[in-house]
């Protein structure tokens, strides 16, 4: 039991992690968290599905394990998205008072 909740604590310690990387100004800084899980996930696949068990099985697991990695990628689009709105908004506003 308690190691449940301390992987549900560090899944949330990440998630605000590739919040916080995702809206630093150097973009590639918010790739960091879903990377990482993919290669993590990729070699964790393979050693689960690594018994000769079949192709069906390990792209099975692959999916399952990539979707921790596919929410830090929408948290990182909408971040990012959200921060070039702010960007374009503020050029307009110069613009504006031009």
């Amino acid at each position: 039991m308690i190691y449940i909740i301390l992987l549900i604590i560090c899944l949330i310690g990440l998630l605000f992690l590739q919040y916080h990387l995702s809206r630093k100004q150097n973009p590639i800084l918010g790739l960091i968290v879903p990377v990482l899980y993919f290669l993590v996930s990729w070699l964790a696949t393979g050693i689960i599905t690594g018994g000769g068990f079949g192709f069906l099985r390990y792209i099975r697991w692959f999916f399952i394990a990539n979707i921790p990695t596919a929410i830090y990628l929408i948290i990182y689009f909408i971040v990012r998205y959200n921060i070039r709105c702010k960007v374009d908004l503020n050029k307009m506003k110069a613009q504006d008072l031009r």
